[in-house]
């Protein structure tokens, strides 16, 4: 094997750089979900860095140094986390790689790893001080794509380390919005449990087309108790009418103008017809008065306070989430 074969080739893998290049032209017109395009183009010397650390790994720091970037503004570190590649991840921020670099579409890795469903990922980013709040072009965060994925662990780390559970994206979607819709029950349990605005209407984004364009899920904005019900999920509806939802701000319960699906599930139709026509108990309105001037401190402020057990249990809603 002649010298100028041997700088491309891998030993350990059977993999040439030349065929690793090929392909990557062959693939790069495949709809990328990440950023609604076409994969970015990379050029052949491009290519060369981003794929040498697979290879050769000692050569990391070489390509490093010049953060090289794809047409998108991706550097190697975005494609490690947006592929799941824990490995390659940890080498390149050993490296040097910054944890925190925004794309073109202002994703970030640790975004990315939320879009991709990697918790992994996350992990090893969080500790790193990552911006947990960095909103990207439709002004999504991680807590939006970690919501839709229906990643609860996650959803309740991000929160810890500072994530705003009421963050909107530029069609008001709220990461409880998308947990409702992909029926993510923990996750909307986790939400719940934040003291989230639960009425906030959107017409939501399909996260998952594959086009250039935004695609929208509704015509006309929907409520998150409305989308329970249009979707058929009576047990998200129950939760949210459990938690203290306000139901008088849905004018088509108001009118009782009851979708299709809602006829077809009495016990749902009995609760909302009996709440809708009757004023809450005093418990309630105790409660949610409570709960909203507390906000997100809620659960803090529970915990120093003297009082039964039950009571505190009611007003965190950790007796509805059991």
């Amino acid at each position: 094997m002649n010298a100028r074969r041997r700088l491309f080739f891998s030993p350990r893998t059977g993999i040439t750089l030349t065929s690793l290049f090929n392909y990557w032209r062959r693939e790069r017109r495949q709809t990328c979900v990440q950023t609604r395009a076409t994969a970015p183009c990379l050029s052949q010397p491009t290519m060369a860095a981003l794929t040498s650390y697979i290879i050769y790994p000692s050569t990391v720091p070489t390509f490093l140094n010049r953060t090289i970037k794809t047409n998108k503004g991706l550097t190697a570190l975005h494609i490690a986390a947006w592929n799941g590649h824990v490995d390659s991840l940890n080498r390149l921020l050993l490296a040097g790689a910054p944890p925190d670099l925004q794309t073109q579409d202002k994703n970030t890795p640790l975004s990315l790893a939320a879009h991709g469903n990697h918790p992994d990922i996350i992990d090893v980013l969080l500790p790193l001080g990552c911006d947990v709040n960095n909103a990207d072009r439709d002004l999504d965060t991680s807590l939006h794509y970690a919501a839709y994925n229906g990643m609860s662990e996650t959803v309740e780390k991000l929160i810890l380390c500072g994530a705003d559970p009421n963050a909107r994206n530029r069609v008001n979607t709220t990461p409880l919005w998308n947990a409702v819709y992909y029926n993510r029950q923990d996750v909307v349990k986790q939400l719940l449990l934040a003291n989230v605005d639960m009425e906030v209407a959107s017409v939501g984004i399909d996260q998952h087309a594959q086009s250039d364009l935004v695609h929208y899920l509704y015509d006309q904005p929907m409520s998150p108790l409305l989308v329970s019900v249009k979707r058929n999920l009576p047990h998200l509806a129950l939760l949210l009418v459990a938690a203290g939802y306000d139901i008088f701000k849905e004018q088509w319960l108001v009118r009782q103008e009851f979708p299709d699906s809602l006829t077809s599930n009495n016990e749902l139709l009995s609760l909302l017809s009996h709440s809708i026509l009757n004023p809450p108990s005093l418990l309630k309105v105790c409660r949610t008065f409570i709960r909203r001037h507390l906000g997100r401190n809620v659960t803090k402020t529970m915990r120093t306070l003297e009082i039964p057990t039950t009571l505190k249990n009611y007003l965190t809603l950790n007796d509805l989430m059991n």
